[in-house]
């Protein structure tokens, strides 16, 4: 993430859409986040309770401590066209994370929608500029640190419901413990999630199996009066493929995208120069061709 379902902006009036609908033209965000000096913090002790069941229940510690990078394939439906389109989710440590999603036949915005993290930089090709983000703690960024923290935020929005494992690893984002709740009369542990922009949405995890079920991420709406918003992602038909236990099912957007999971790949071998910023036809076909499952 994350829409995995549009991942990321729509609302009920032209917002943000969770895992797909990305804001901005094809560009590269600022290099770093220079100004922001503070760490994440380290997990606290109720997080860590609650990612050790997590990962005792997902395969094992010492299966989820060996995943380096992986590859989830899939298929997406909703948002512009009806019809499931293909998309990826890929990543190779410590910090190199890319969520791609075929367009619809026809996109005037070109053949992909995709948004990556590279070492230090930050970049999204095929979508329209964002007219809002997620609320944010940290009212001390740049404007260029804010955006890149919105494009992290999408892929934040899908890879929390699959290996929220990797998140605190790679830096990406961090937990906090919140207790325990009942979330639709089911028994759940809560975690804040929260990057170095502050905390911006929960993780529900089922009480039982200790694996994820939903995500609610808070977002401030800017068209008309401001006010913060909310939407979810929820996670379900868990199997075990290579050892750990992956959500085949993921629904977002209140069930207007819908991502069926077909392949999972533990720790394949990706060429790094596939998470940088696509930047001419050839790069974004070659994007294109990433879609579907390459022979291991």
């Amino acid at each position: 993430m994350l829409t995995l379902a549009r991942l990321v902006v729509l609302s009920q009036v032209a917002i943000l859409t969770v895992v797909v609908r990305w804001p901005g033209e094809a560009r590269s965000l600022a290099p770093a986040l220079a100004d922001v000096s503070q760490e994440l913090p380290a997990l606290d002790a109720g997080a860590r309770l609650l990612l050790d069941r997590y990962r005792d229940a997902a395969g094992g510690a010492s299966r989820l401590t060996a995943l380096n990078s992986f590859e989830l394939y899939g298929t997406w439906t909703g948002g512009p066209s009806p019809q499931p389109m293909p998309f990826v989710l890929r990543h190779a440590g410590p910090r190199l994370w890319q969520l791609a999603r075929a367009a619809p036949p026809n996109n005037a915005l070109g053949p992909v929608l995709a948004t990556g993290i590279d070492g230090d930089d930050s970049w999204v090709v095929g979508s329209r500029p964002v007219t809002q983000g997620p609320v944010s703690s940290n009212q001390s960024l740049s404007p260029d640190a804010k955006e890149r923290l919105l494009l992290q935020r999408r892929i934040v929005e899908l890879a929390v419901g699959i290996i929220p494992e990797l998140l605190p690893r790679t830096k990406l984002a961090t937990f906090s413990g919140a207790g325990k709740q009942s979330l639709d009369g089911r028994p759940v542990d809560t975690l804040i999630v929260s990057d170095v922009g502050g905390s911006f949405g929960t993780l529900f995890l089922d009480a039982a199996t200790h694996l994820p079920i939903r995500f609610e991420m808070r977002f401030m709406m800017l068209i008309g009066q401001p006010s913060e918003g909310k939407r979810s992602s929820t996670f379900s038909a868990y199997k075990r493929v290579e050892g750990i236990s992956i959500p085949h099912e993921i629904t977002a957007a209140d069930g207007r995208d819908m991502v069926a999971v077909t392949r999972f790949f533990f720790n394949p071998v990706v060429p790094s120069d596939l998470f940088r910023k696509p930047t001419g036809d050839a790069s974004l076909q070659r994007l294109v061709g990433t879609l579907t499952p390459r022979l291991q």
